[in-house]
């Protein structure tokens, strides 16, 4: 074997590992990039004052059509009732607000200081019974706490996802919540139908329907829910305002 090709072996060993190298590091820069920009781009619900008057606009703004926004406006009325709101010394939501010890565990659920509050709060207002997702009943309960679901199924996932994106889907909040009921959130950062690219008609919220039956009303439920619990950390005097 001669010098000049010791040599250009020697290079090849050398070289190619460095270059393998580059590629990754370029990879992995793509995906902060990729993230940063999704970051950047803003919540675009950032904005909803959840108060009384505003629900009605705040559905919609999650993407529910007209039919979907009066049957949780219905909901939330019984709810309402159901748990008492706005009776000082009755009122559920404010009972366990109060009966929780750690204030950490209600800011991280509800007060959206880092993501989405309507994200965040799945994990203090959502249950697993057996393999399914069912927004909890609120009487009864001692306190909020952290349910283990939430970090296994990770739904804080679909916030970059879908959320933060652009070319953002009207109905992603809708899309989003359904994906968390149907368990199926690996699906949605996979893009496969029915969370696939709109343009091949592969994002459908009739599709989620179809095919995982009870989830729309599911999501119908937390809707009302959640609005119902914002309303009391964010209003007057509440958890969650800064002024």
């Amino acid at each position: 074997m001669n010098g000049r090709l010791i040599a250009a072996l020697v290079a090849l060993m050398v070289l190619v590992p460095v270059t393998g190298g580059l590629l990754y590091d370029e990879k992995i820069a793509a995906r902060t990039d990729v993230a940063d920009a999704a970051i950047a781009i803003g919540d675009p619900l950032a904005d909803l004052k959840f108060v009384p008057g505003q629900r009605e606009t705040n559905f919609a703004a999650m993407g529910f059509d007209a039919k979907e926004v009066a049957e949780i406006l219905t909901r939330v009325e019984t709810l309402t009732k159901r748990l008492n709101i706005g009776e000082p010394a009755l009122d559920t939501i404010r009972a366990l607000i109060d009966q929780t010890d750690d204030p950490t565990i209600l800011e991280n659920g509800l007060c959206g200081r880092a993501s989405p509050a309507r994200y965040t709060a799945l994990q203090l207002l959502v249950e697993e019974s057996g393999e399914e997702l069912v927004v909890r009943d609120l009487t009864g309960m001692p306190n909020f706490e952290v349910q283990d679901w939430y970090s296994r199924d990770r739904p804080f996932a679909l916030i970059t996802a879908i959320e933060l994106v652009e070319n953002r889907e009207a109905d992603a909040t809708r899309m989003g919540f359904g994906a968390v009921f149907a368990r199926q959130v690996p699906m949605v950062l996979e893009r496969k139908r029915p969370w696939g690219p709109a343009l091949f008609k592969n994002w459908s919220w009739d599709g989620v329907k179809d095919k995982w039956r009870g989830v729309d009303g599911k999501v119908q439920a937390y809707a009302a829910l959640l609005h119902l619990t914002l309303e009391n950390v964010t209003g007057d005097g509440g958890l969650c305002r800064t002024d």
